[in-house]
């Protein structure tokens, strides 16, 4: 059993709703599950975390060192560069010894010297991966005057508590977040491989499995009308398989260009399988891109 050091700092963690009472204050809520799956959509990159120094404005990044389990999880917050620094920041949701969410703020001192400040990058990144909840997160000062805190003892039951609610290895063995994506990207293979289902069509209509078929098609078409660039003849094929429309996750290269003759010439399968499969690659920013995504939702 451990005490907390002095480079350590305990915040309770409350979670409030967006409106007030009569009074003005604030509503306290228990749907401690958005903050849980705030932390997951962070983890797999759907809803990214933003940490901004409160006063500089200077950005910090993190990476996490154990998976989320329910809420209880732990990562490192601070600078990746030449020189590194970072402070520790456990999130204990589902506490075992005291029965309330808090956090806590580990080596502070290595980035800053107020560990308030790290509190406050927090807090603003909770809020903004909340933002359309209707809830929002608070943090308190948790001090206990006489009473020693065992947060690291509470934080080993806490984790090794969801371990046992959950099937298979939930650490980080590599210690950051990157070797956990790489196994969900070999198992996503493995899966893949098992469901794949013979499609001999050259109609690009056979090998989509919902929404309007010829709409979505005729979508395509207009879209890549007049493009020369092998990424944006490739991007309407991203979309719709970042958002599981094909069979097998994937439309073949034969089967494009048997539907859309008319950039025959312009790709090649090497640069139509990086930009239709490469995920390190952004559309976000294209224009067309979101203008294909709100018609196709407009559709749907």
């Amino acid at each position: 059993m451990e005490a907390f050091t002095y480079t350590s700092k305990l915040y309770k963690i409350r979670l409030v709703k967006a409106e007030r009472d009569i009074f003005g204050n604030p509503i306290p809520s228990d749907d401690w599950e958005v903050l849980a799956k705030a932390l997951d959509d962070d983890l797999h990159k759907k809803k990214e975390f933003k940490f901004l120094h409160p006063k500089s404005k200077k950005p910090f990044y993190r990476h996490y060192v154990d998976s989320p389990a329910n809420g209880v999880t732990r990562l490192v917050v601070g600078q990746f560069n030449d020189k590194v620094h970072f402070a520790y920041v456990r999130i204990i949701l589902n506490s075992y010894l005291y029965k309330e969410p808090y956090l806590v703020i580990e080596r502070y001192d290595s980035i800053v010297r107020n560990p308030d400040y790290l509190a406050e990058m927090v807090k603003k990144a909770f809020n903004w991966a909340l933002e359309g909840s209707g809830q929002s997160v608070m943090l308190k000062p948790w001090e206990e005057t006489g009473k020693t805190i065992t947060w690291c003892w509470d934080y080993t039951l806490s984790y090794d508590y969801q371990l046992r609610k959950i099937k298979g290895e939930n650490l980080i063995k590599a210690g950051f977040e990157d070797s956990l994506e790489e196994n969900e990207r070999k198992d996503k293979k493995k899966q893949s491989k098992k469901r794949e289902i013979t499609i001999k069509s050259l109609k690009m209509e056979d090998h989509l499995k919902k929404g309007n078929k010829p709409k979505i098609v005729k979508m395509v078409r207009d879209l890549i009308k007049g493009k020369t660039n092998s990424k944006d003849i490739s991007m309407p094929i991203r979309f719709l398989r970042n958002h599981d429309f094909f069979h097998n996750n994937k439309l073949p290269l034969k089967v494009f260009l048997a539907e859309f003759k008319e950039v025959k010439g312009y790709i090649s399968k090497t640069r139509y399988n990086f930009w239709t499969n490469n995920e390190s690659v952004s559309y976000d920013d294209d224009p067309d891109y979101n203008k294909l995504k709100k018609d196709i939702d407009n559709l749907l």
